[in-house]
């Protein structure tokens, strides 16, 4: 387990920034406290990015998906610039899409193999589970986000997006189970 020190470090403060960018984020929505809501929701952020670039120290697939979520703030970024643009902010929203599916990805995949490797094979098949709903979830956000163009399909997507969020929030609390899991499985 030595091994994967930094992994399960990492991992932990990935959990962390995970649940503590969403209570953040809720808070957000509460007058008065949105301001210090919408501040710790980028504090964990990069407090789950700073978990990312650890976990990849020891875990390739890691650091794949650092280097993609970096290339995702990158755009995120750019996209400010076209703001007006809606074919460009298709684009955009469908680029953000696919990388976000890819940061799952890699890090369901990756961290995966080194449960297997640890002798945690129920947390393994969570993590390939996980990647495997989030995928669905992407590809209905990016079919729904295609359809809302078209006149009167477009009022089936927004209730068709309803669901999806939905089953989002489902495949979120079930990644950071896994990266829970996973880190405690580590020993960190």
């Amino acid at each position: 387990m030595n091994q994967y020190y930094n992994a399960g470090a990492g991992l932990k403060k990935m959990f962390i920034g995970q649940v503590g960018a969403i209570v953040c984020t809720i808070l957000a929505i509460i007058p008065f406290v949105g301001i210090i809501g919408g501040t710790g929701a980028l504090v964990f952020a990069v407090v789950s990015l700073v978990g990312l670039y650890g976990a990849g120290k020891d875990i390739a697939g890691c650091r794949t998906a650092f280097f993609l979520q970096m290339l995702a703030i990158v755009l995120s970024v750019f996209s400010m610039f076209f703001a007006g643009n809606w074919p460009m902010l298709v684009l955009f929203n469908t680029a953000d899409s696919i990388l976000s599916f890819l940061i799952v990805y890699f890090v369901c995949n990756s961290v995966s193999d080194v449960m297997l490797a640890v002798g945690a094979d129920d947390t393994a098949k969570k993590g390939r589970t996980v990647w495997r709903v989030n995928l669905l979830c992407y590809i209905a956000t990016i079919v729904i986000l295609l359809f809302s163009f078209v006149p009167i399909v477009n009022v089936i997507a927004a209730v068709a997006s309803l669901a999806v969020m939905i089953v989002s929030v489902v495949a979120a609390i079930m990644f950071m189970l896994f990266l829970n899991k996973s880190y405690l499985a580590l020993g960190a």
